[in-house]
């Protein structure tokens, strides 16, 4: 499939659909089964029940009931990595075409300049980036990166064009991934990945980042510290209102260290990293604690009611490490968060933590 015939598909595609309502994109083919799930054991996250009378909503359509069982559940079945091989494809911008489809992956659209670029065709390429890692950057952090990690040795494992988020030299650095972008792929054989889920060889990928991570981070020597994340400048709003600076005042008094992202991505990492307990309101930038926590550690979910979700649990259970919630009160322009609440949770999340190092 040449640029020129993948631009001309799209823009016929396009006026289809004003013209005739037909739709541009088709759904992906059915992925090559890459492991047999399994059922695994894990540890049920904290809450107060008392809190859920507060929900107004959950994050991605899901319902409350889904958020409690992923929350509570002591076992787990596996979702391991999806592959889909395409066969003969081109992309550019963030549109896959096929002999028979168009797929999309990312906002830009392919351009008439495009048209005649001359890229070279490989013989098989693997892409790393997700529809999600494309967009969010705690996809691509907690999931493309290992997406290339189980991948790492194809001799063409490529990279669509990512937004250039702050973070990405130093966590490429750290990781030792080199991903190569291009705006224009083509290849014989296209491969695409979906790491989106969890199962075992995730959990191995994770462990080696964590490993990586911490020989390109010097040594802190505060295993006990608690940190909260503050949100980012950035980040999509879901604005704590009214009482934040309270919040912030009442955690630093009882020694919470408070950090905030998208400064230097380095000395971020010296302030999180080996944490017992990282506080974050549910996001991407949660997911850093996939990498910064110490072994046995915990991550303090803040969900704003109407955007309630159960990714912290599903992270932290593939990596044997506990999670808590508290669920915030809806306010006009966002929500309230109780610094007493989150002081209660950190306390029954030390306790285990304090535990599992005494075993």
């Amino acid at each position: 499939m040449s640029p020129f015939q993948t631009v001309i598909r799209y823009k016929t595609a396009r006026l289809k659909q004003k013209l005739l309502g037909y739709p541009i994109f088709a759904d992906l083919p059915e992925p090559e089964p890459t492991a047999e799930p399994r059922q695994l054991s894990c540890r049920a996250g904290l809450y107060e029940p008392d809190q859920l009378s507060r929900v107004l909503g959950c994050n991605r359509g899901v319902s409350l009931a889904y958020v409690l069982d992923v929350w509570t559940q002591t076992k787990w079945i596996e979702t391991p990595i999806s592959v889909f091989r395409l066969g003969p494809a081109t992309i550019i911008g963030g549109v896959v075409a096929t002999k028979t489809a168009l797929h999309w992956m990312d906002w830009p659209q392919p351009k008439f300049r495009e048209a005649f670029d001359q890229s070279p065709v490989s013989d098989e390429t693997v892409i790393a980036n997700s529809l999600q890692g494309l967009r969010f950057f705690g996809h691509w952090l907690g999931d493309d990166c290992t997406a290339y990690e189980e991948f790492r040795d194809h001799p063409d494992l490529r990279s669509m064009r990512r937004p250039k988020w702050n973070d990405l030299p130093f966590f490429e650095q750290a990781f030792d991934q080199h991903w190569q972008e291009d705006a224009i792929i083509r290849s014989n054989n296209l491969v695409l990945l979906r790491a989106l889920g969890f199962d075992r060889r995730k959990a191995q990928h994770y462990r080696s980042l964590r490993k990586k991570l911490r020989k390109t981070v010097p040594e802190q020597g505060q295993s006990a510290k608690i940190v909260y994340i503050r949100r980012g400048a950035s980040a999509k709003p879901r604005a704590i209102v009214t009482n934040e600076e309270m919040l912030i005042e009442c955690f630093s008094k009882q020694g919470v260290e408070v950090v905030t992202p998208e400064g230097n991505a380095k000395t971020f990492a010296e302030k999180i990293l080996d944490a017992s307990i990282i506080i974050s309101v549910e996001g991407s930038q949660a997911c850093h604690a996939i990498y910064a926590l110490r072994e046995g550690g915990a991550l303090l979910v803040l969900q704003p009611p109407d955007q309630v979700y159960s990714a912290a649990q599903e992270w932290m259970r593939t990596l044997d490490l506990h999670s808590g919630m508290v669920i915030g009160k809806a306010v006009e322009g966002g929500f309230t968060i109780d610094p007493d609440e989150v002081l209660q949770m950190v306390d029954r999340l030390l306790a285990l933590t304090e535990n599992r190092e005494a075993c």
